[in-house]
C-alpha cells in the first residue's frame, strides 16, 4: 500500500485516501502477509482515517479475512468462508464469495498434495 498527502498525488493508480485495501495472498508470502504486513498496516490504519476495510483474499480457497473499522473506530476482524462480505465503498456494497471468485480455479487440498509430490519427484 502506498499513500500520499491529499491533493499531491500525480499517479492515476495511487489513491490518496483509500477506503478499502484488497490484498490477494500468494502461497509463498501468505505467512508474511498475515503476520508482519498486517501488524504494519495496523499502525497505518490509525493514521489513515479514510480506510475502513482491509480484505485479505486467499487465492487457494474461498476464504476472505475482513479487517474493518466499526462505528466506534475500533478495528475488528472476521473470517468469511461463505455468503458475502460487506465493503464500505462504493456505497456499502455486499460482494458474494461467488462474485469474488467467479471464473477462478480453486485448488483443493488434493491438488496441493499432488503438486508437492510432482515437485519432489523431479
Amino acid at each position: 500500500m502506498s499513500s500520499s498527502p491529499a491533493g499531491t498525488n500525480q499517479d492515476p493508480y495511487l489513491e490518496d485516501e483509500p477506503c478499502i485495501i484488497v490484498e490477494v495472498l500468494s502461497p509463498h508470502t501468505a505467512l508474511t502477509d498475515r503476520r508482519e504486513k498486517l501488524i504494519a498496516y495496523r499502525i497505518v490504519y490509525r493514521k489513515l482515517l479514510s480506510l475502513h476495510t482491509h480484505l485479505i483474499v486467499d487465492q487457494d480457497g474461498k476464504t476472505i479475512e475482513r479487517h474493518y473499522r466499526d462505528q466506534g473506530s475500533r478495528w475488528l476482524s472476521e473470517v468469511i468462508d461463505e455468503g458475502g462480505v460487506l465493503v464500505p465503498c462504493p456505497s456499502r456494497t455486499d460482494l458474494t464469495l461467488a462474485d469474488i471468485y467467479e471464473g477462478l480455479w480453486i485448488r483443493t487440498a488434493r491438488d496441493r498434495t499432488t503438486r508437492r509430490k510432482s515437485y519432489s519427484d523431479t
